[in-house]
């Protein structure tokens, strides 16, 4: 997994952006990486970025929980009296 992100990080950020040094590298890998994680689609994910993933990820266990709550969960009182 680290050899296919160094191969897409290099590909994608490092080769189209030559920069004259190393200092200079270093002050935009934040933003190469905040890139990646936020933008870039990724092929693995059904071309979303990690955090859409992620977004989508969580909406839908929270539209679980929910549905779950509404189709009856154990502090729902019983419609009928004991």
């Amino acid at each position: 997994m680290a050899e296919a992100f160094v191969k897409t990080f290099e590909r994608d950020y490092v080769r189209p952006h030559p920069l004259p040094d190393a200092p200079a590298a270093l002050r935009q890998i934040a933003g190469w990486i905040a890139d990646y994680n936020e933008i870039h689609p990724h092929s693995a994910l059904k071309m979303r970025s990690p955090r859409e993933f992620i977004r989508a990820q969580a909406q839908c266990v929270h539209a679980r929980s929910h549905s779950i709550r509404r189709l009856g969960s154990p502090t729902r009182a019983y419609p009928f009296s004991m």
